[in-house]
């Protein structure tokens, strides 16, 4: 029903009060041939509504009391003061129902505003100043939507051959994060579900039983160190999440980045697929604890996807990535989202929201003050001064406050902007990196990380010339030797930077950035990549069941096992049926030994065959004399014969075939 036939039915509803109440007056009968006509039809509409049962949406009431033309607002001037204050409360109470089914309304539907309630009275993931900076636009979540900005339309689309003719096609659900591709199977029967388990706890992923077993045969095949394991896993259960995390890493580390991408992506769609129904990534209601094993995957592949697009140059989508990721947990931040953030608002042009996010996350001194923020809000200053025509004083003063703080990251930066420093600056104390060689201090790999990830905004020949010219009022400055800020700020550096917290060594462990090393405490520990240094206080749906190992089955005695572990294929952590199975893939998939086929063994026959064979030359090799064997030079005759008459008989074949021609 539209809002003008709402104001017609309210209006008429008013004007049949006021008939009755005017009944008893006895005024001029001038007026009764004005109001006769406006009487008779709201009395006829009125009989009509009462006979049709309207639905109670609270929205249809909104513009109670307004009125429908001039007539119907001259009768309500007329009225009296009791028709005034009954209609003034009526309308409150009105309102008040509207505003409470209104409230309802939104909590249903997941209403951004509704949402930011819940988070305040809950654990406050989202409060009402962070709520508009982490606010999600799917339409930027599309990388094709970037890159046609950028190249255009039919470049874009030339890439991408149309498939309207093929047969066959599997056809899938739209999805936000990301677009599905027609030849990816569907994703019906995964085994993934997700919970609600309030608004403190969030949501958490759930596996089916059928998943279960899935998940323990990627954990036998993870530690078996055998391919062919996980690639069989994946041709069963194409939407296993952690064996697309592996298969990708493995796609990556020879150089397939386009195949490892697209596990990332897939495994992405399938987590999608399985978001609960008040799951929304918009209105802000998507906390998932990482302490949950089952909800880390999400969070790792949407670290990975963000890489993916970096390495496209899809920095906007990259930069709406990065909000996603922030949005799940904005309190403890798990894979430490603010060390990047700032990289890709810069590459994305979005210097106003970075700013607006550091003014309201970046509340604390200690939070400020960390490499990649004190130079990157300076530069996004500059970048907005400059777009606005305005001053740079502000960006002066930052920067210098910057370097102040971080004095030894002029070096390295510069370095890597392959620009040379004046003898005047590379040779001051102040700037040195000395500071650097610390082993106890974390401000070594934080600088890395910054230069080598933001190298590439710095090297703007107006950027490098505004650092320049900074750089020599902090010499200014430091060599006046007036302003405490040096002393106070070396102070602090000793102070912080000492024990960096796992969320940041999840960072450092999967940004992918060579040179940059783990902590000396953490290098000790075994590395998954499907699940890089697991939280302490981890949370599991379910245990992996005890395994029967090979030593733990083994009773032959201690002097065989002994002699077993000096081969290199022996193994005392791999399970007990390992081999049988790998005896069973290598059946199926041999196309027999006496064809001569030597790639049908697997690859670790292969691997086995050849190390017993550099095993047994060696052993050769060992049980040679250093002196000439005996019997070396009657050898080497009969092979000289040997020789001769394999030549003479090639020779006698040719003049044959020349016969025969």
């Amino acid at each position: 029903m539209s809002s003008r036939a709402l104001r017609r039915l309210q209006g008429n509803s008013d004007l049949a009060k006021l008939e009755n109440l005017s009944s008893d007056d006895k005024e001029g009968e001038s007026e009764s041939d004005t109001i006769s006509k406006p009487k008779t039809r709201s009395v006829i509409k009125k009989t009509k509504v009462k006979h049709i049962e309207l639905p109670e949406n609270p929205f249809e009431l909104l513009n109670e009391g307004d009125g429908d033309g001039t007539d119907t607002k001259e009768d309500v001037e007329a009225n009296g003061e009791n028709v005034e204050t009954n209609s003034t409360q009526n309308i409150s109470q009105t309102e008040d129902d509207i505003e409470a089914s209104v409230l309802e309304v939104n909590r249903l539907l997941g209403d951004p505003g509704n949402s930011i309630q819940q988070a305040d009275s809950g654990r406050g993931h989202f409060s009402l100043s962070l709520k508009p900076l982490l606010h999600i636009d799917y339409r930027h979540l599309n990388p094709e939507t970037e890159l046609k900005r950028i190249f255009g339309s039919q470049v874009v689309r030339g890439e991408h051959p149309r498939n309207r003719h093929q047969r066959n096609r599997q056809f899938h659900r739209s999805g936000r994060l990301v677009q599905p591709r027609n030849t990816w199977h569907s994703t019906s029967g995964s085994g993934l579900s997700m919970k609600y388990l309030g608004d403190i706890e969030g949501f958490v992923y759930e596996h089916s039983s059928v998943y279960q077993k899935v998940q323990q045969q990627f954990y036998d095949a993870v530690e078996s160190g055998l391919p062919e394991l996980i690639i069989n896993i994946l041709r069963e259960h194409p939407y296993h999440v952690d064996t697309l995390i592996q298969m990708a890493d493995l796609h990556r580390a020879t150089e397939d980045f386009q195949t490892a991408a697209e596990s990332i992506e897939k495994a992405l769609f399938g987590m999608e697929c399985a978001f609960h129904s008040l799951f929304n990534l918009a209105a802000g209601n998507c906390y998932l604890d990482y302490k949950r094993r089952e909800n880390r995957s999400f969070y790792l592949c949407l670290f990975k996807h963000i890489l993916n697009l970096g390495r496209r140059g899809c920095n906007r989508t990259a930069f709406e990535f990065c909000k996603v990721l922030l949005s799940l947990d904005t309190v403890n931040d798990p894979l430490d989202c603010m060390s990047m953030i700032d990289y890709f608002a810069l590459r994305a042009e979005q210097y106003d929201h970075l700013l607006r996010l550091e003014q309201e996350v970046l509340i604390t001194e200690s939070m400020k003050h960390v490499p990649n923020f004190a130079m990157s809000i300076p530069l996004a200053h500059y970048h907005i001064a400059r777009r606005d025509g305005g001053d740079i004083a502000s960006a002066d003063l930052l920067l210098q406050d910057s370097l102040l703080f971080f004095p030894m990251i002029l070096v390295p930066l510069m370095d890597h902007c392959s620009v040379q420093l004046d003898k005047e600056v590379s040779g001051h104390s102040f700037f040195s990196t000395a500071e650097l060689n610390d082993s106890t201090s974390e401000l070594q790999r934080m600088i890395t990380l910054y230069v080598k990830r933001c190298e590439s905004c710095w090297k703007e020949a107006g950027v490098i010339a505004w650092l320049e010219a900074n750089v020599k009022a902090v010499l200014e400055i430091v060599n006046k030797g007036q302003d405490p800020r040096p002393k106070e700020y070396a102070l602090l550096r000793k102070k912080r930077f000492r024990r960096p917290p796992l969320s940041t060594v999840r960072h450092y462990f999967l940004s992918e950035i060579q040179g940059l090393g783990l902590p000396r405490q953490y290098l000790g520990s075994s590395l998954l990549n499907y699940d890089p240094f697991p939280p302490h206080d981890s949370i599991a749906a379910y245990s992996r069941p005890q395994r029967q190992t090979v030593a733990s089955e083994d009773h032959s005695g201690v002097l065989r096992t002994l002699l077993c572990s000096l081969m290199p294929s022996y193994n005392p952590y791999e399970p007990a049926n390992m081999r049988e199975r790998q005896q069973l893939n290598a059946n199926e998939g041999d196309e027999g030994e006496n064809e001569g086929a030597v790639g049908g063994n697997t690859m670790s026959q292969q691997l086995e065959y050849s190390v017993q064979a550099v095993m047994q030359a060696m052993r050769q090799l060992l049980s040679l004399p250093f002196g000439p064997a005996q019997g070396q030079d009657v050898n080497n005759q009969e092979d000289q014969i040997e020789l001769e008459e394999n030549e003479r008989e090639w020779e006698e074949d040719e003049d044959n075939f020349d016969n025969l021609r």
